[in-house]
């Protein structure tokens, strides 16, 4: 994330925001520190890998991937959630009060 956000400072935007469903609460502080906007919605303690935080963290086949432009056309604002279900997080309730909170 910190290579990331050194590249997107060279491009000079106006701002940006790095948003990550879970990191190591080090990773978001250092980014922090940088001046980088991080929004994350799980610090887990100790944090061992992304993998954690999910009740599904199975691979994703190609199959499935090359599939999901076929199933929301691009410019759509709201996709049909039914077409996405295959991954949960166990934060839904904290993205969908992050979402309210905007």
């Amino acid at each position: 994330m910190r290579v990331a956000a050194q590249a997107l400072r060279q491009l000079k935007p106006t701002q940006f925001v790095i948003a990550v469903p879970a990191a190591p609460a080090s990773v978001c502080n250092g980014l922090r520190e940088d001046g980088t906007n991080v929004v994350c919605l799980l610090t887990p303690k100790p944090f061992y890998n992304v993998g954690q935080c999910y009740d599904d963290f199975s691979q994703t086949t190609d199959v499935y991937v090359r599939k999901l432009p076929q199933k929301r056309p691009y410019g759509v604002q709201q996709a049909d959630s039914s077409l996405y279900r295959t991954k949960s997080l166990v934060v839904t309730n904290r993205i969908q009060q992050a979402k309210r909170a905007i």
